[in-house]
């Protein structure tokens, strides 16, 4: 008997598998948002494999109230505490605002936000827990191309938004960037499609149109979209983001994998036993071109051969 435990205790460490690493990706939105897919296809290419991976989606793209986010954060709060994750990816503003700054601020679990825009000193980070990656416009490149490439004027520019957090958040730091740019600027915020209708009409007044994100407009209708601006574009429309390719004519668009990769590297840096607080935060250096002829040549606009040739064309 005493040959049998012997031989039972020695085999047993043996036969232990080391279990993986846990990464909870705690996210703002929910899957089928272009900008969530995309975030998601950055972590997974770098994470597959690396750790196991579990989502909590707090969908406030939708759900606006901020009751409904406090609820969702709670109930990211009681995941955590029973999946244990060893690392937390945050991304966008609302898991921020209503869960880690709430109850994780300086504690124990290693957090990595993403894709919250352009400042982070509403939540103080970094905290000693907490590092990650700020979401930037493409402002910068825009401004530089429509005055350097094109020769055009550009005084004022309409910003044409939904009616979200996030939206006010990003006007705010653009209309910030463009005046010292010596750029005036106005926003608009469209609750309902007819609201975004009439917002482009008055768009139409100022030297360029932004036309921002369209997600939270729960009535949106696509194809109405493209006749509406078809019809009524006369002024120049851009835009930050690929899927609001079919209503602008020039797109600087930001690459949500890009996030999703930075933070996916970070988090691994910390499963490797890097601190956060050592881990400086970065920001997206990334950013593609694409110009929608169909739009240009309805508007009578020109642009520069040179930026043509370059930019990829919207089918």
């Amino acid at each position: 008997m005493k040959i049998f435990l012997s031989i039972v205790f020695v085999c047993l460490p043996m036969l232990t598998l080391q279990a993986a690493p846990r990464c909870l990706w705690v996210s703002s939105y929910a899957s089928g948002y272009a900008w969530e897919d995309g975030l998601e296809k950055g972590l997974y290419s770098v994470l597959d494999g690396q750790c196991e991976i579990q989502k909590f989606s707090m969908n406030t793209k939708i759900n606006k109230s901020t009751d409904y986010a406090k609820q969702q954060a709670k109930a990211a709060k009681l995941l955590i505490e029973n999946y244990k994750p060893d690392v937390i990816i945050a991304s966008d503003d609302n898991v921020s605002k209503f869960l880690v700054v709430p109850y994780y601020k300086n504690s124990d679990i290693p957090i990595v936000f993403c894709g919250i825009n352009w400042t982070t000193e509403e939540y103080a980070y970094p905290f000693k827990n907490v590092t990650g990656v700020i979401e930037i416009d493409p402002a910068r490149p825009m401004v530089e191309t429509i005055k350097t490439d094109w020769s055009m004027k550009v005084g004022s520019i309409f910003i044409l938004n939904a009616d979200t957090r996030t939206a006010k958040k990003s006007a705010k730091n653009l209309g910030r960037y463009f005046r010292k740019a010596g750029i005036k600027t106005i926003a608009y915020y469209a609750k309902t499609f007819n609201e975004w209708k009439q917002g482009f009409l008055l768009s139409q007044n100022y030297d360029v149109s932004l036309l921002m994100n369209n997600s939270g407009i729960n009535d949106w209708d696509q194809q109405q979209a493209k006749k509406f601006v078809y019809n009524n574009g006369k002024t120049l429309t851009v835009s930050f983001h690929k899927w609001m390719s079919p209503f602008a004519m020039v797109l600087f668009t930001k690459q949500a994998e890009e996030q999703g990769e930075w933070a996916a590297k970070m988090a691994l840096e910390i499963l490797k036993g890097e601190s956060p607080e050592n881990i400086p935060i970065t920001s997206n250096q990334r950013w593609d071109e694409y110009v929608n002829m169909e739009l240009i040549n309805a508007a009578n606009i020109t642009l520069s051969k040179k930026f043509i040739d370059r930019a990829v064309p919207i089918d």
